[in-house]
């Protein structure tokens, strides 16, 4: 037997061998194993398909998933004014609302039948203890303050020293740092938002822009506030129910209020406010005929340089609306070289 036959009577009597060693086919069996696997693979293939529709809704909604580039900010603070809104037919108190985003944004709306209508905004980006304004109609101004504000206005840039609107008290948005303010504007037609400067005063009577913090002084016996920025040139003054502004001079300021109105008009009372330099001493203030003069109070304000005098007194007789009569009449102090000095009105 040659090498090769000897290798094939080899092989097939392995296979032989091998044969006798297995368990003859179940075709039942075999048939029943095809089906289970089948059935796994369709299972397999709709989870996929529930998965990958599962990630397609995920994507789409806030927060989740990439399609949302940018997510609806949720508000941290809203605020509601009510402002006379000028009409076609006259004025009428009208509300406006002031919400505050997470990311920032100031949304202003006006609200009509319960509905609120967007009506402008701002922006707090950017800003750092300082406020934002703007325009939620032809004459209406909405914006935020720092919290630690007692009253706000609003400044005309065109003319110095001019507001446009009554200040008015903030509304608190807790949380946010900020308090909300509404202005109608007086002047006709209303300044842009870029003529129109916020200012704002702390409990102590420091008046603060969004570019100079200035310098206040209260002198609660009188109830009187002053106030100035240096870099405006601006001095205020203002009592519970009055504010004045001028543009304070190199010598002597003088401000006035009335002290209280009778219901025909005419004046009981005036409180008048001298700044004097603030090296003054011996301040004497000669009063008009039949006034009752109360004790003059003074005080020394450092921010300002100055020394400030009030004076205080009722008329004997209710004054007419219209006249102009001041009260003091003469003020006279000496300076620091001893000189005596006087100022008349």
């Amino acid at each position: 037997m040659t090498i090769d036959e000897r290798f094939r009577a080899d092989l097939r009597g392995a296979l032989d061998d091998a044969a006798a060693g297995v368990t003859p086919l179940d075709a039942a069996a075999l048939i029943a194993t095809g089906d289970r696997t089948v059935r796994r693979r369709r299972l397999a293939a709709a989870t996929v398909a529930v998965a990958i529709a599962l990630v397609g809704a995920l994507a789409v909604l806030p927060g989740l998933g990439q399609r949302l580039a940018t997510p609806i900010a949720p508000p941290t603070g809203h605020a509601t004014l009510t402002l006379p809104l000028t009409t076609p037919t006259g004025t009428q108190d009208t509300t406006f609302t002031v919400t505050v985003l997470t990311d920032g944004t100031v949304e202003y709306a006006a609200v009509r039948d319960g509905t609120a209508v967007p009506r402008g905004g701002s922006s707090l980006a950017g800003l750092d203890g300082q406020a934002t304004i703007g325009t939620a109609g032809d004459d209406i101004v909405l914006g935020l303050v720092p919290d630690d504000a007692v009253r706000a206005g609003l400044l005309t840039t065109a003319t110095t020293g001019s507001f446009t609107g009554a200040p008015e008290n903030p509304v608190p948005l807790p949380g946010t740092g900020y308090s909300a303010v509404g202005f109608r504007l007086a002047d006709s037609p209303p300044p842009g938002p870029d003529d129109l400067e916020p200012i704002w005063w702390r409990a102590d009577g420091t008046p603060v822009t969004n570019t100079e913090t200035g310098t206040g002084v209260v002198l609660p016996e009188a109830e009187v506030t002053l106030w100035y920025l240096p870099g405006h040139g601006l001095l205020g003054a203002g009592t519970p129910t009055q504010g004045l502004t001028t543009i304070m001079s190199a010598g002597v300021d003088r401000l006035a209020f009335s002290k209280g109105f009778g219901p025909d008009g005419t004046v009981s009372g005036m409180i008048e406010v001298f700044l004097l330099p603030q090296d003054a001493t011996d301040v004497v203030l000669s009063f008009t005929e039949g006034v009752d003069a109360q004790p003059t109070l003074d005080q020394v304000w450092p921010g300002a340089e100055r020394l400030v005098v009030v004076a205080r007194g009722d008329w004997p007789t209710p004054r007419p609306s219209g006249d102009e009569r001041p009260l003091a009449t003469r003020v006279a102090w000496t300076d620091a070289g001893g000189v005596r000095q006087e100022w008349t009105p």
